[in-house]
Order: structure tokens, then C-alpha cells, then sequence
């Protein structure tokens, strides 16, 4: 606070305020803290620029506060990495084509089968595992399955090598097929045997005259 000092009559000194001077406060300054309802101002910036509305200070940060984008900081700094020295696997040259497919030579598969195995060309211009192809031409069966059907109770049909059914034969310990009892066969001049639901002769060489011409 600025004090001035009032002389008057000799031996008198007064000590007036600044208030009862304004013109004093204002070209030494007016040093007393804010008063409730004083619109206090900010002192300007000492660097002699005036701070506005997106103005910069002379530091180079923004009057805000904020700092500059650090991706844009980062994008005008050049590229440290070391170029890619590595060679182009797809160059001329390379195995295959990305994407180019190939078969294999046929192979066996599933019943007596064949298919060609296939592979891809991969996006670096390196063959693909090989992959099985579509089974084509398989038989029906097996070989070594068996079945039944179509064949006498005492015979059965087994599939051959080729997974193709063949023709009924006798199963394992049959000696003739039943034939629902009428399978017989001449054991003597005359005579025949029948062949039992057990798949085997009846061992009893019966006459049978003109029944049986064959004997």
C-alpha cells in the first residue's frame, strides 16, 4: 500500500490514504489484496504476449494448458526401423501360386476305393499338407464281412477281397444245406440220407426206389 505524506503548516504532518488520491493509486499501483466484488484481473504474462482465446505462450504450449498431440509429434519424426531386407517368398521362382491347388496320384480308400489327395499353395508361396481326397468307386462290403441273406440257414455269403458279396457257401461245421428238408443225397443203389436242420447228414442211407432215380 502506498502511504503519501501530507505536509502542511509547519510542525504538522498528515497521513492521508491513496483512496484520497486516486491518481496516485493508479500510477504506483494499488497493492491492496482484492475486495469481495472487485473484479480481479489476471496480471499479464511477463513474456509480452498476450494470452487469447487459442493463443500460444512463447514456450510453445497452448494457453490452456494442454500439450501438443503426441501422434502428431510422432508422425513428422522419421521412420527409425531398418528396411525389410527379407527376400520376397512369392518372387519368380517360388513352388506355386497363392491359391493354386494340386492332386496327388490315386490312392487306395475306404471299401476297395480310390482318391486323389489334394494341396493349397499358401499366401507365402509354400505347398500346403496334403490333404485326402474324395473316396470314389467303394464296393458294398468289407472284406471278410459276412451275411445271410439270400442264402440257405445252414450258408452264408462273405465278401471277397474286391468288397464285392459273393455266393452263398456252407458256414464254418455245416456238412449240406437244410433246404427246408428236402436236400438229400444217395449214400447207397437206391438208397439216400437227408440233410438235418443241423446242417449235417442224418447218416441213415434209406431206400427209396423209384423215388430217388439219381441213386
Amino acid at each position: 500500500m502506498v502511504l503519501l505524506w501530507l505536509v502542511g503548516c509547519p510542525g504538522s504532518t498528515e497521513i492521508l490514504p491513496p483512496q484520497a488520491f486516486p491518481e496516485a493509486s493508479i500510477a504506483y499501483g494499488d497493492s491492496r489484496p482484492p475486495r469481495p466484488g472487485d473484479d480481479a484481473q489476471p496480471d499479464a504474462p511477463h513474456d509480452g504476449t498476450a494470452l487469447g482465446d487459442g493463443a500460444s505462450r512463447t514456450d510453445g504450449a497452448p494457453a490452456d494448458g494442454r500439450r501438443p498431440d503426441a501422434r502428431a509429434r510422432d508422425a513428422r519424426l522419421p521412420d527409425a526401423r531398418p528396411p525389410d531386407t527379407r527376400p520376397d517368398p512369392c518372387a519368380p521362382g517360388a513352388p506355386c501360386t497363392a491359391g493354386q491347388t494340386e492332386e496327388g496320384a490315386p490312392q487306395g480308400c475306404g471299401r476297395c476305393g480310390t482318391q486323389r489327395p489334394k494341396r493349397q499353395c499358401s499366401a507365402t508361396c509354400t505347398w500346403g499338407a496334403w490333404a485326402p481326397g474324395t473316396c470314389g468307386g467303394e464296393g458294398p462290403c468289407d472284406p471278410g464281412d459276412t451275411r445271410t441273406t439270400g442264402c440257405d440257414t445252414c450258408a452264408r455269403k462273405v465278401c471277397g477281397q474286391n468288397c464285392q458279396w459273393g455266393g452263398c457257401t456252407l458256414k464254418p461245421g455245416a456238412q449240406c444245406e437244410w433246404r427246408a428238408g428236402a436236400h438229400f443225397r444217395c449214400c447207397a443203389a437206391d438208397r439216400w440220407e437227408y440233410c438235418l436242420p443241423s446242417c449235417v447228414w442224418s447218416g441213415n442211407c434209406a431206400y427209396c426206389g423209384s423215388n430217388c432215380p439219381e441213386c
